[in-house]
């Protein structure tokens, strides 16, 4: 390598914004990340790895309210019948409004139905969040070879 050529490689390393490219990279994948929660939602896993529980009269559990089983059972197809673990499920309203938004650095998940909060406080923060093998499957599966492209494109470096 001729040294304008370790030059060049320099000047674009320099000007090469790893952080910034990480966020666009996120953020342009927000959809992504959306799909992921939503299997970990229908799976009744949290953000920490867990089964997810619900505060039921300031006790936490594993299930439904008999109540809920009933109706789920009655009302409910598909992982709306669902009733050995807590989805979150009845209609498909709260999956197909949830949504990823990007502040800074950070995303959070959310959902335009009227009931998220509510919900939201019965299974506790840790519902919401990518747990560690979705968050590994993304940083694998969509980060890790969209930062090599825009590497590759804007330094001339390959991963």
């Amino acid at each position: 390598m001729g040294l304008d050529n370790l030059n060049n490689l320099i000047d674009s390393l320099e000007r090469f914004d790893a952080h910034e490219e990480l966020r666009v990279i996120v953020e342009n994948n927000t959809d992504a990340i959306a799909e992921l929660q939503k299997q970990q939602m229908a799976d009744g896993v949290d953000s920490d790895g867990n089964d997810t529980q619900l505060k039921d009269n300031g006790a936490w559990n594993f299930g439904y309210r008999p109540f809920t089983i009933k109706q789920k059972e009655k009302y409910g197809s598909g992982l709306g019948a669902v009733t050995d673990r807590v989805t979150g499920y009845m209609t498909g309203e709260l999956y197909d409004k949830l949504a990823v938004k990007m502040t800074g650095d950070e995303f959070a998940q959310t959902s335009g139905v009227q009931y998220f909060s509510d919900l939201l406080s019965r299974t506790g923060g840790q519902w919401m969040g990518l747990n560690l093998q979705s968050r590994i499957y993304f940083g694998e599966e969509v980060t890790l070879p969209q930062f090599a492209k825009v590497l590759e494109e804007k330094t001339g470096l390959v991963l």
